[in-house]
């Protein structure tokens, strides 16, 4: 289609011509251009122009029980993100977990990540391999008197106390403590083991370590240096190697009873300078031969210094 001059100007000033309806149009006067502004806000207002698109002018504003209700919605929110599973007791903020007892053969659902103390003893557990690295705050573990055959791997590295009693375990891997650096307590007592292996300068803050009623034959060597505490008492202990206590100056409990041992040399315990109690009751030792106890004759009940 052609237009000519007159054409072109009848299409600019004609009413169906989408340039009129959604541009400016023709230059006007300044009295008409303010009159179409007024009517196009008017317009505006009341639902939006020709070209489809609608403004508002409208405010936004809460009534006073719109934001009590809104406040509500975020409390119960909040509380349904931290929900305690439902086989297990949670107090303290769900930051404390009590899953004992329970008769459990897996880990319960729902454990918090925050959760610094968490209780599953006394279940049916028998494998917990990476199960429990993502509690990253976990400070105390509780797996004891369940069926586990072995230490459970990626246990949370911010451990203070790990208690893993009355379980089925025949042997501590070096890795199974090697990334444990906070670690404070260790309890293995009543299991089956045999053999515990340490590396060397690991455990740097343990200072408990439980060992009793296992099936020990001599005393665990290299073990962590600065240990306070330490329990073999009732196992098959009838000796004591030479040089297995020499790395432990702070040892000042140490628990030896209801073993094998028939005599003790002095050498055994002579580099243990913070030793202040040993318990050595409910062995069979071999009185008749006064040299098999000399060494532990020359010791004083009082303060486990020999006499001079």
């Amino acid at each position: 289609k052609k237009y000519s001059k007159g054409n072109l100007e009848r299409e600019r000033t004609s009413p169906s011509s989408p340039s009129r309806l959604c541009g400016p149009g023709r230059p006007r006067r300044a009295g008409a251009r303010e009159g179409e502004k007024e009517r196009e806000r008017e317009k505006d207002e009341k639902g939006g122009n020709a070209c489809g698109m609608k403004r508002t002018r409208r405010a936004l504003t809460m009534r006073p029980w719109g934001a009590a209700a809104c406040a509500l919605l975020l409390l119960f929110g909040l509380r349904a993100l931290a929900v305690c599973p439902h086989a297990c007791s949670c107090t303290r903020s769900h930051r404390v977990a009590d899953c004992s007892g329970r008769g459990l053969d897996q880990l319960p659902d729902g454990l918090q990540h925050n959760v610094r103390t968490l209780n599953l003893s006394r279940n049916r557990l028998q494998d917990l391999d990476g199960l429990l690295g993502h509690l990253a705050h976990l400070r105390t573990l509780d797996i004891s008197r369940n069926h586990l055959a072995r230490m459970p791997a990626g246990l949370p590295r911010a451990l203070w106390e790990i208690l893993a009693s009355g379980n089925r375990l025949r042997m501590l891997e070096k890795n199974d403590t090697a990334y444990q650096w906070n670690l404070r307590a260790l309890d293995l007592s009543a299991n089956q083991l045999e053999r515990v292996v340490f590396i060397n300068n690991t455990l740097p803050d343990l200072r408990l370590l439980n060992l009793s009623h296992n099936k020990f034959w001599t005393v665990p060597t290299n073990m962590p240096s600065n240990l306070e505490t330490v329990d073999l008492s009732h196992n098959f202990l009838v000796q004591i190697l030479p040089g297995s206590l020499d790395r432990l100056p702070r040892l000042s409990r140490f628990y030896l009873h209801g073993n094998r041992f028939s005599s003790v040399g002095e050498p055994a315990f002579g580099r243990l300078e913070g030793l202040r109690l040993i318990t050595l009751d409910d062995n069979p030792w071999a009185c008749e031969d006064e040299e098999n106890i000399t060494g532990l004759l020359a010791w004083d009940a009082a303060d486990l210094r020999p006499r001079a």
